[in-house]
């Protein structure tokens, strides 16, 4: 729903049919001049290219326009969909793609309740006058990508590509492309299975305790043999 770049720039967009009402339901509809890079969201958050949703294709396996599509018709009144064949759409994934519907430069507003699109980081072309759109439709289980003129609209979903590591800041292993904390982070020291405590520093991308090993005990529990004779060894 934006409307704004994140330089503060105002963004060139729509709503469908020019119904304020729409807004909340559908979000807005953005023209391939205005969404075609990542400014247009939220920091760290970007627009997904032809890769990324084929890695997500790939995740959810077949029948992939039924696990995206949200559930539900407006025959029924339980959702947004034109109507749904039995078994076209059960949300598997959590994505909820939404029938949004198209502007078309030519035709106007279409599409409402039939097509769900999303907009690709792509600019194709001799003159760089189209680009690539992901959808889902309102009766098959399957998806598939089309081009389009940028001077027609469509809605934008914004991603990210998981990176875990440290996402405290304030520890001596911080990583700051990381956006899932995995567990690892360390401030200034770490404690072995026997409650020892060893400083620790971070040298490049490697972090070394700044002590030597005192542990008598293996991380299952096991005791460490110590003291062994000459001819033990």
């Amino acid at each position: 729903k934006a409307t704004h770049y994140n330089n503060g720039d105002s963004i060139s967009s729509n709503i469908y049919n020019d119904e304020p009402s729409n807004l909340d339901i559908y979000g807005r509809l953005y023209s391939g001049y205005v969404a075609y890079n990542d400014d247009i969201c939220p920091s760290g958050w970007v627009l997904p290219t032809e890769e990324d949703i084929n890695n997500l294709l790939i995740y959810v396996g077949e029948n992939p326009g039924a696990k995206l599509k949200s559930t539900g018709t407006i025959e029924n009144e339980d959702g947004l969909w034109y109507y749904h064949p039995e078994g076209i759409a059960n949300n598997q994934s959590g994505l909820t793609l939404i029938p949004s519907g198209n502007l078309a430069s030519a035709e106007g507003y279409t599409e409402l309740g039939q097509w769900a699109y999303l907009r690709l980081n792509s600019v194709i072309g001799d003159q760089n006058d189209y680009t690539k759109l992901f959808f889902v439709q309102y009766n098959s289980r399957g998806s598939a990508f089309i081009l389009t003129s940028r001077d027609n609209s469509q809605s934008v979903r914004c991603m990210q590509n998981i990176i875990e590591g440290c996402t405290d800041p304030s520890a001596i292993n911080y990583n700051s492309l990381a956006n899932v904390n995995d567990g690892s982070c360390y401030h200034d020291a770490v404690m072995d299975i026997d409650g020892n405590e060893y400083q620790a520093v971070q040298i490049g991308n490697q972090l070394w305790m700044k002590e030597n090993l005192k542990v008598t005990h293996y991380n299952n529990g096991d005791p460490i043999s110590t003291n062994y004779s000459d001819n033990e060894w």
